[in-house]
């Protein structure tokens, strides 16, 4: 929201921005059917049966990221959710990914995060962890450099191959 106040010479509260375009977004997944991407719900299984911890990392409030996982019905797969209240400095700053893997009690090294933004990516390498970029089709423009692996399909991952990045 800063960044659209900078580009437009804008004085709005970043606050309240942020707090409307929030309540937007909870309004809309409330109200509307909100499918997984594809492959994703195969994917979160084929790890946990494997046994790996997963956790959830987003610059999101627990209350959208709560209702977004009960709502697709994966919630159950994450052993942990780390929100960006949980952390001072928001991405591309690691400390998002570094506290999740600190309460799955995983070595940052041997992380591997799914991200579908540029300052994501950024954060997880500074995490010192596995980035893979997911080209996201609602996200415009995306520059995912630094990613180990880059996809639009989820249908083509599992632990195994997970496992050998």
């Amino acid at each position: 929201m800063k960044t659209i106040n900078e580009m437009f010479s804008l004085t709005a509260d970043i606050e309240e921005m942020t707090a409307t375009r929030e309540q937007m977004i909870l309004d809309i997944i409330r109200d509307e059917e909100v499918c997984a991407i594809k492959g994703i719900p195969e994917m979160l299984m084929s790890i946990k049966s494997k046994g790996m911890k997963m956790a959830v990392a987003s610059s999101s409030s627990y209350e959208l990221i709560n209702m977004i996982l009960a709502k697709l019905g994966i919630m159950d797969y994450f052993d942990s959710i780390v929100s960006g209240v949980d952390v001072k400095r928001g991405k591309p700053s690691p400390d998002v990914f570094l506290l999740a893997a600190e309460r799955i009690g995983i070595s940052p090294e041997k992380c591997v995060v799914v991200e579908d933004s540029e300052n994501g990516i950024k954060a997880a390498i500074s995490a010192t962890m596995t980035a893979i970029g997911y080209i996201n089709p609602t996200s415009g423009k995306q520059c995912l450099d630094g990613a180990k692996l880059v996809t639009d399909d989820f249908t083509k991952l599992d632990a195994d191959m997970i496992c050998m990045l």
